[in-house]
């Protein structure tokens, strides 16, 4: 987390901006005892920070085990039944 002074920021403005997308929150320090914290729009952030794949994408990267076939769901089997409240 980067710190920046209050005219800093107010000076580079799109940079601060930027570098929150990039790195995460930054730091504003308005006077000795007041900072303020400048958090990254979540939806930008997964984009450009996803480097984790997604579960999907874990699930059809991982090793495959010979010989292992899912079975086949029977056909009669229809769950089970739940109780109702009335």
């Amino acid at each position: 987390m980067s710190r920046w002074r209050l005219k800093d920021a107010q000076k580079k403005l799109p940079e601060l901006l930027e570098k929150a997308d990039r790195e995460g929150p930054q730091t504003i320090t308005a006077a000795p005892g007041r900072s303020y914290t400048l958090l990254p729009n979540a939806r930008t952030s997964r984009k450009t920070k996803s480097k984790t794949p997604s579960l999907v994408e874990t699930f059809l990267n991982m090793p495959k085990v010979p010989g292992f076939k899912i079975p086949k769901r029977d056909p009669k089997d229809t769950g089970r039944e739940l109780p109702t409240f009335e």
